[in-house]
């Protein structure tokens, strides 16, 4: 059994604070007998990387492993824009794992292409300021094989709604929320060289919130063939930041 923990406060050896992935093995639920197989260490400072984790699958061999940095990115249109990574975990252990080590994002071929062994699948990065990968779920699949493999659910709960023209951005749309959607058998693949893959152009699915501040995507959970989105500050007429739950299903286009 592997256990993965993020810990976004781990500072690498330059002082930075870049974020961490640990993983660990054990034989057993006693977490006494936990061992350190090897650690993923971030490369954006304050970027909150490990903020969340999601696997898709408890079968080593075909899980994939989502990280997200909900805080990554420093100027432009990337400015806390957030970023999602995809990882194969069978890959990882066998041509990287090993015990006490600490692996870099570099060393796992991100930012050359022609270091890419399959072991990273997937960057991903959302709106600017959307802290895109504060929230990861996978879910709406049983694991069965190609078609039935479970959907990738990415929330970005500080996403603006509507044209966000740079550097201004409307009160009537600020913080409105997002929740991304990739279907199982099509999870997306690339921008791990010098691009990265943009959430609005390669989700199969999107839902952006329809109040502003409401910040929809803040929780989300799984039942079934529905996704539960929690809109936590969101208000209707007459009733200020009540908050409100979406129920989504996966077959639609969130809309």
């Amino acid at each position: 059994k592997l256990l993965a923990v993020g810990a976004t406060g781990y500072r690498n050896s330059s002082g930075g604070t870049v974020g961490a992935v640990h993983i660990f093995s054990t034989r057993d639920s006693n977490t006494s007998n936990l061992t350190r197989l090897c650690s993923i260490i971030g490369d954006g400072h304050l970027s909150d990387f490990g903020a969340a984790l999601a696997v898709s699958s408890p079968n080593i061999d075909a899980a994939i492993l989502a990280v997200g940095a909900p805080c990554e990115g420093e100027e432009g249109q990337a400015l806390r824009a957030g970023v999602v990574r995809l990882l194969n975990v069978s890959m990882f252990l066998s041509r990287h794992c090993a015990p006490g080590k600490n692996l870099t994002l570099a060393q796992l071929g991100e930012g050359s292409d022609s270091m890419d062994d399959g072991t990273l699948l997937a960057k991903i990065r959302g709106p600017r300021l959307s802290r895109f990968g504060r929230v990861l779920h996978f879910g709406g699949g049983t694991g069965g094989g190609s078609g039935d493999d479970p959907h990738l659910l990415v929330a970005a709960p500080l996403a603006n709604a509507g044209i966000d023209t740079f550097p201004v951005i409307s009160a009537s749309s600020r913080e409105a929320g997002a929740v991304y959607g990739w279907a199982g058998n099509s999870l997306p693949q690339g921008g791990l060289g010098t691009g990265v893959l943009d959430a609005r152009n390669s989700a199969t699915w999107q839902r952006i919130g329809s109040t502003a501040h409401g910040r929809l995507g803040s929780s989300l959970a799984v039942m079934r063939n529905l996704a539960l989105v929690g809109a936590p500050l969101s208000s209707r007429i007459g009733v200020e930041m009540a908050g409100e739950v979406e129920l989504l299903p996966w077959n639609s286009s969130f809309v």
